[in-house]
């Protein structure tokens, strides 16, 4: 179901954006960052979505911008009152929690709890943004004048480079529909996340292996991407996990993995087991001729174990 069509839970009344009667978008200009390139983007795939193709401005907004609903004001204005349709963050105190223009936006759109788990990449862009690069190299444990070789990304850079080349968009060119394509790409993709991390939650199950937690997740089969949101759905409900088993996603066997590089499991140590196809020589993960029943997998797992 798009975004667009998701019914907000009771509560009381919240003017949202009417994204057929958005006229203008406007971002700061100068040097772009991914929350203001982003921020664009969601809109832009939301207004799309509606058929709906404002403009885009990179500038300060004037006041009457500020006062007008149907123009969203993104990472500038200094001022964030999403009834007007203002998504600013650099007014709030020093100490206030990381958040960014995005942040606001997800928030807006009621998908921001969703986006914090499918989108891995945003918490450490709240920080980016609201805290600079010190605080985050801090909390990842690297020399801060490392930061920028820790996260580079060639493509990112590039696209912002583009982007903040323009003060003005021409709806038809390829940065704006570049632009639409990346907001409806992810939201795409977080709309199946949110629908995967639903199915993962009514049928994945548990067993131990001589007091260890394995989790088995075969409600997917092997062409539908089996691991798609299981270590995300792992880490927050299973997080003392050693190994998942799903299916193959290139055979007719299952697929066993090793979570957190547990020292507790080694399955290169089952390389000339009978039943198995493939084992890592790091010992990380191995993978099945055919589907096991549980008893099998039992003894497979624990011939693995350390």
């Amino acid at each position: 179901m798009p975004w667009s069509q998701v019914q907000v839970l009771p509560g009381p009344p919240i003017k949202m954006i009417e994204f057929d009667k958005v006229k203008r978008i406007v971002t700061h200009g100068g040097h772009a960052h991914r929350d203001d390139f982003l921020s664009v983007c969601f809109t832009l795939a939301m207004c799309a979505e509606q058929k709906n193709y404002p403009e885009l401005i990179r500038r300060d907004p004037t006041k009457q911008e500020l006062k007008d609903f149907n123009v969203i004001v993104l990472d500038v204005g200094e001022q964030h009152k999403p009834e007007l349709s203002n998504f600013d963050h650099h007014q709030f105190d020093r100490d206030a929690e990381p958040c960014c223009a995005l942040s606001l936006l997800l928030k807006d759109m009621t998908i921001y709890e969703e986006a914090q788990r499918g989108f891995r990449w945003l918490n450490i862009s709240e920080k980016f943004d609201s805290k600079g690069p010190y605080f985050v190299a801090n909390e990842i444990g690297i020399e801060w004048n490392k930061i920028s070789d820790a996260t580079f990304s060639p493509i990112e850079e590039a696209i912002l480079f583009k982007f903040s080349q323009f003060t003005e968009f021409d709806s038809e060119s390829l940065i704006y529909q570049l632009m639409i394509t990346i907001g409806s790409d992810l939201l795409k993709t977080l709309e199946q996340f949110t629908a995967r991390w639903k199915l993962l939650s009514e049928t994945l199950k548990t067993f131990k292996v001589d007091e260890n937690e394995i989790v088995l997740s075969l409600d997917v089969e092997g062409n539908e991407d089996p691991t798609f949101a299981l270590n995300a759905y792992i880490n927050e409900h299973h997080p003392n996990a050693i190994a998942t088993v799903t299916f193959d996603d290139r055979g007719e066997g299952l697929c066993l993995y090793r979570l957190n590089d547990s020292s507790k499991i080694d399955f290169s140590q089952i390389e000339s087991h009978e039943q198995i196809l493939f084992a890592h020589k790091n010992g990380f993960v191995a993978k099945t001729k055919f589907a096991l029943d549980i008893d099998e997998l039992r003894t497979i797992i624990r011939k693995s174990l350390t």
